[in-house]
């Protein structure tokens, strides 16, 4: 008897805890319908421009600006955030992004609420996954809505300073660039690009170039100064290159400082190659490597000199 009991009481635990974990699994999953569903209403409400409908909008952006607790999250936004990178659910995160930065863009009166969903966002998760995503739609939004650049400046230089990897730092170099692109008098780029030119890679060098010459107009001197040190001293050819195109082509129809400052660049490059040559005639022995900043030195003179020639004569032979 004592035995039949026994194993009767363990087999109404085991039913206990296996009809739990359905019910948990149960709500889980209705929770993530409701939500689901939620976003699929605010997604489509943001495709429509009825004022009506904008209340929606307002409640939602305001839900993540502020953490706040809402039934369709089954929580606070933070904890719904939580779950799905707990679960792995990357492309619905990338979704939320996606649909703040779509309303910021559409709609001006949200803008600067839904750059303050974005770095709420970046601010509570500093992963590149994250971080990635959510500075594309900063520079989307950037790029249309000005009154906005200043919050997202800030946002990027703080987070290309703690964020190291590669694909953020691309993506806030591009932001950067949408900003620059679209808008007058946004020298606030500069900071956190003249720093990427500090420590970044070839592409990262290269693209923050791009990005510096939408504000380029030379009475600042240290984006020029940025570029010179680059056609000197950099490693990469390539850099060397574009940054002297660079100055050599906002030279030709900005202000006289730029010039000047190619002028100066071009001695420089000359008294480098005399310098490289000296040493060449002193090194016999392991010397190829002075043997290639020579020979880029050279094509880097050369290239400065077609700028010079279109200074003076205003064509190019």
């Amino acid at each position: 008897m004592f035995i039949k009991i026994k194993i009767w009481v363990h087999y109404n635990r085991g039913n206990d805890m296996e009809q739990k974990k359905t019910e948990l699994t149960s709500n889980t999953f209705k929770n993530m319908l409701v939500s689901d569903y939620y976003l699929n209403a605010i997604e489509q409400i943001s495709e429509n421009t009825n004022q009506k409908d904008e209340t929606e909008l307002k409640v939602f952006v305001n839900a993540v600006c502020n953490n706040e607790t809402k039934e369709e999250f089954n929580g606070t936004f933070d904890e719904f955030i939580n779950r799905m990178i707990e679960n792995n659910e990357m492309q619905k995160v990338e979704k939320i992004i996606h649909l703040i930065g779509k309303i910021g863009a559409k709609f001006p009166q949200f803008s600067e609420k839904t750059i303050n969903a974005l770095i709420h966002i970046i601010d509570e998760h500093m992963e590149p996954e994250i971080c990635k995503p959510a500075i594309q739609e900063m520079g989307k939004i950037g790029h249309v809505r000005e009154n906005t650049c200043n919050k997202i400046i800030d946002e990027i230089n703080k987070v290309t300073h703690e964020v190291t990897d590669h694909d953020v730092t691309i993506e806030a170099i591009h932001a950067l660039y949408e900003i620059g692109l679209a808008w007058k008098k946004k020298k606030k780029i500069f900071f956190p690009l003249l720093d990427i030119l500090k420590r970044g890679d070839k592409e990262e060098k290269l693209e923050a170039i791009r990005a510096i010459r939408t504000q380029l107009e030379g009475y600042w001197e240290k984006p020029i100064q940025s570029l010179k040190d680059l056609v000197l001293y950099d490693d990469d050819f390539e850099v060397r290159r574009v940054a002297a195109m660079s100055l050599g082509e906002v030279g030709a129809y900005t202000s006289f400082s730029v010039r000047e400052a190619v002028f100066e660049l071009t001695n420089n490059i000359a008294n480098q190659i005399q310098r490289l040559k000296i040493s060449l005639e002193k090194n016999h022995i392991n010397n190829f490597h002075i043997k290639c900043r020579l020979h880029d030195s050279k094509a880097i003179l050369k290239i400065l000199y077609h700028y010079i020639r279109i200074y003076k004569y205003g064509y190019i032979d």
